[in-house]
């Protein structure tokens, strides 16, 4: 797995970029203009000097000669004037690791991972000691850190995708991702589609069990990223964990109340009904067609296992015309509702299409059709 790397001269640029708008103190002033050994001295400006280190790791890391002297003056200087300087103990870490020094690199890296809990060029290093060690826990533990504070998300996420196909960083990788920090929902959303199936069940899984279901701003995205990529039996899988999920055993289909639920939260699993249509009473109890020339279906998408199935209306339905059919073909031709809408699933089909529509010529305004429902005919045993 690649270390983290890189990004720690921009930092530095960054920070003495700022040093221009803000109240500048004199170890600020010597620091910016490359006087950071008389900075070091100056009591309370350590961390001035010492952020002159950072980017300088990078270098010292890829070198094969020893680290500078002065750059090693200015870093025990800087710790005499403010022992807690992360920055500065970092500094020395690598250079101890550089003298072949393990043990004392890792005391003090260990050290500077407890004082510069903020300090990225730190967490950076203890994230990549640690996947050296083999120890994932403790790595996981500073990518937790780092993604806190919106840093290193990218070259992060994307290492996880790679380290989930290793057993021993899947597991603390997947307990970490059932906890609640923003970002582990997140990487669900947007990197789950990049994990094989047994990978992606069990974070889910993990999530589910966690949260008492899986969040529907996870899955939201996660499935659709997961029907693109055809990864039908995938998203069947994800879609019975979400909260309140329906369509996957014989049951009612309710239209969505009047408000609706929040865009970012509507799954492919959901009803999609187009402004062609209206919902009654803003309870569920039926769909209203505007008579829209040309007006595409309401659709949905199910998850019911193989098996005979029949589809129930509650309430009107004469004017309508109704089609299921596996999500990754083309629907079949509409029919009209009847007391034996019967239909077959297949196993090789987990994701099902369900698509209503007004019959055409039907009267404008006044095409009215009831809740849906799915009952069993004869169920197939999996």
């Amino acid at each position: 797995m690649r270390y983290l790397a890189g990004g720690l001269a921009a930092l530095v640029a960054g920070t003495l970029a700022a040093a221009g708008v803000l109240t500048m103190t004199l170890g600020d002033v010597l620091a910016a203009h490359g006087h950071a050994a008389l900075a070091s001295h100056l009591p309370g400006n350590a961390g001035v000097a010492a952020i002159l280190l950072p980017s300088r790791f990078a270098q010292v890391e890829a070198a094969d000669d020893k680290p500078e002297r002065p750059d090693n003056v200015i870093a025990m200087t800087a710790l005499r004037n403010a022992p807690l300087t992360s920055e500065a103990l970092t500094w020395l870490a690598i250079e101890a690791r550089q003298r072949g020094e393990a043990a004392r690199g890792a005391r003090l890296l260990e050290l500077a991972g407890h004082t510069g809990w903020r300090d990225e060029a730190t967490r950076r290093q203890l994230y990549n000691a640690a996947l050296v060690a083999g120890d994932a826990t403790s790595a996981v533990h500073h990518a937790d850190i780092l993604l806190r504070q919106n840093k290193a998300r990218h070259e992060l996420f994307t290492q996880f995708d790679r380290g989930m196909a290793v057993p021993r960083f899947r597991m603390a990788l997947v307990a970490r991702l059932a906890t609640a920090p923003a970002w582990s929902g997140d990487y669900l959303a947007t990197h789950g589609v990049a994990l094989g199936d047994a990978s992606l069940s069990a974070a889910l899984d993990a999530r589910a069990a966690a949260t008492g279901g899986l969040e529907r701003r996870i899955a939201a995205p996660l499935l659709a990223r997961l029907l693109v990529a055809r990864r039908l039996r995938a998203a069947s899988t994800a879609w019975r964990l979400v909260r309140d999920a329906d369509g996957l055993t014989p049951g009612p289909l309710p239209w969505p109340a009047r408000d609706g639920r929040a865009t970012h939260d509507v799954t492919p699993f959901d009803w999609h009904v187009a402004p062609a249509y209206r919902l009654a009473d803003g309870d569920g109890s039926a769909l209203h067609a505007a008579m829209q020339p040309d007006a595409p279906p309401a659709t949905r998408l199910l998850a019911l296992p193989a098996g005979q199935y029949r589809l129930v209306v509650h309430g009107d339905s004469g004017d309508w015309l109704w089609s299921i059919s596996c999500a990754d073909e083309n629907r079949w031709p509409a029919q009209a509702f009847t007391p034996t809408a019967l239909f077959e699933v297949e196993r090789a089909c987990p994701v099902q299409r369900l698509s209503v529509i007004a019959r055409t010529g039907a009267p404008a305004g006044q095409s009215r059709l009831g809740m849906l429902a799915i009952a069993a005919v004869q169920p197939r045993s999996p």
